[in-house]
């Protein structure tokens, strides 16, 4: 609930919700892209441990990397502790 709050102050958020992996959230967002560096650093400034991220391959999209997103949804892994999830 926590992460959710603090990545709606984005409008392009619709939705964060849990996965069956409790260190990962599912972003919900519209628009033609996403901006997982910009909602990882709001993460962070909340409080949360967020890994880093890694480089896009050639084709723009991510490549295997703890936050992962397609053009309808993001996956963003959250650290396990209460009050960091």
């Amino acid at each position: 609930m926590q992460i959710r709050w603090s990545l709606f102050v984005f409008p392009d958020i619709k939705d964060v919700a849990p996965t069956d992996d409790p260190a990962v959230v599912r972003i919900f967002y519209e628009g033609r892209r996403a901006y997982p560096n910009v909602w990882r650093v709001e993460l962070l400034q909340a409080g949360f441990d967020v890994p880093a991220l890694e480089a896009s391959g050639s084709s723009g999209a991510p490549i295997a990397a703890p936050l992962s997103c397609s053009p309808d949804v993001s996956s963003m892994p959250a650290s396990e502790a209460n009050g960091n999830r």
